[in-house]
């Protein structure tokens, strides 16, 4: 490809400002009560976020790290560039085509103030870039007939519920996916006892009171963006299968597409530096995450090359060339919405996705999202008509996202060049 494409292009214009609105997963604010959308603890070194039950991917037994990626030394001097005028502790940056990695490269330390330096196949923190897979996860149980599918009305995946508000009744969980089902934003605090509890029970409870007042904003009208939403998804399945969401995503997602440094919360700890570490807003090292309740709406973490197979796979999977997933499923998956994006007319909003640059740009659509628990950063780019998939990692938010954006401009140029 010789020209920059029109979507990419867009994709690096929106990384700042979706940063920092609607398609930024998490915002903290510190203290007891844990809103269902953006608040987090208090962060400490002990907070954790494991899978439900032990497995080969989880936070406390992590796989053997995969065989480290070739990088790309055009790419390498990049970041380095980027490390040093952002002040980012790390940023990673990869592009992908149908066959695979282009590029790929990581600068920066694991935590700031050490001198050990992050590398390809070190494990980055997604946010809000699971609800992507959280989508697929759907789409996987509906293809297998598992008594949930995007048509699904809560009243039908929560037939127990006697305390449902009226207007909940006939959303769907695939408006809940585009953010249209009217599900709260920042509006609802969780009591510390539902977060005491096995998860699966938290999450179920939790959903039920949020199910039990009115929607936050009227359902289809208006996609705005609710981690509350896919809480509730995530509950559902657990409702339909009898699985938690944690087991759901090792056996549909990461064990199916050999995603074998997949887990949950954070990837490091604070006892050693064979992983990178989330930074705080004093750009001080970290080890936590939002409580596990909300992992569905964001607590994945996995290397660049493992989600870049992820991504890919949506690539396949729209050609028609995938066991993973149908083409009608992933037509389902990215179909905007047909509303408008709160804080973003120009954006239409799909299922774990930003669609930018619609059919009739030059380039055909985009696909967008980015992530943080504001001690991490993430964001991709699906490009399908231009055989592109784009990502960036680092492990602080603030200077993350500016270092994010810069390594999208500068993986354009490189394309460019080519």
């Amino acid at each position: 490809m010789k020209n920059t494409p029109t979507t990419l292009a867009a994709a690096i214009m929106l990384t700042a400002a979706l940063a920092a609105g609607a398609c930024s997963s998490d915002s903290t604010t510190a203290g007891t009560d844990i809103a269902l959308d953006a608040s987090h603890p208090t962060p400490t070194s002990s907070t954790t976020t494991e899978p439900v039950a032990p497995s080969p991917t989880t936070a406390d037994e992590p796989s053997p790290p995969p065989e480290e990626p070739l990088e790309s030394s055009e790419l390498q001097l990049a970041l380095d560039t980027i490390v040093a005028d952002s002040g980012v502790p790390a940023v990673g940056a990869a592009m992908f085509d149908r066959d695979g990695v282009i590029h790929i490269a990581v600068s920066g330390v694991r935590q700031r103030g050490d001198t050990t330096k992050a590398t390809a196949g070190d494990l980055f923190h997604l946010g809000s870039s699971t609800k992507a897979m959280t989508a697929a996860l759907l789409a996987r149980l509906s293809e297998q007939g598992q008594g949930i599918s995007f048509d699904t009305t809560l009243a039908d995946a929560f037939p127990a519920n006697a305390t449902m508000h009226e207007d909940y009744v006939n959303v769907t969980i695939g408006q809940l996916l585009t953010h249209t089902g009217g599900a709260p934003g920042d509006e609802v605090d969780v009591d510390e006892t539902i977060l005491s509890m096995p998860v699966v029970e938290g999450r179920a409870l939790g959903t039920e009171l949020v199910l039990s007042e009115p929607p936050a904003r009227d359902p289809g009208t208006v996609s705005s963006y609710s981690n509350a939403g896919y809480v509730i998804v995530g509950s559902a399945m657990e409702t339909a299968t009898g699985t938690s969401w944690e087991d759901l995503m090792i056996a549909e997602i990461f064990e199916p597409l050999g995603m074998t440094s997949c887990a949950f919360g954070p990837p490091g700890t604070a006892t050693d530096t064979s992983q990178p570490s989330g930074h705080d807003e004093s750009g001080q090292p970290i080890y936590w995450d939002i409580p596990q309740i909300f992992g569905p709406a964001g607590t994945v973490h996995c290397t660049m090359a493992d989600w870049g197979t992820f991504l890919v796979e949506m690539l396949h999977a729209a050609d028609g060339n995938s066991d993973f997933l149908t083409q009608a499923s992933i037509q389902r998956l990215v179909e905007p919405a047909a509303v408008p994006v709160e804080g973003f007319p120009d954006g239409q909003s799909a299922a774990g996705w930003l669609v930018i640059d619609g059919p009739d740009g030059p380039d055909g659509p985009g696909y967008y999202h980015n992530g943080s628990n504001t001690a991490w950063y993430s964001q991709a780019v699906i490009l399908p008509n231009t055989n592109r998939v784009i990502l960036a990692v680092a492990n602080e938010e603030a200077s993350g996202e500016q270092a994010a954006g810069m390594a999208f401009a500068a993986l354009s140029e490189l394309d460019a060049g080519q």
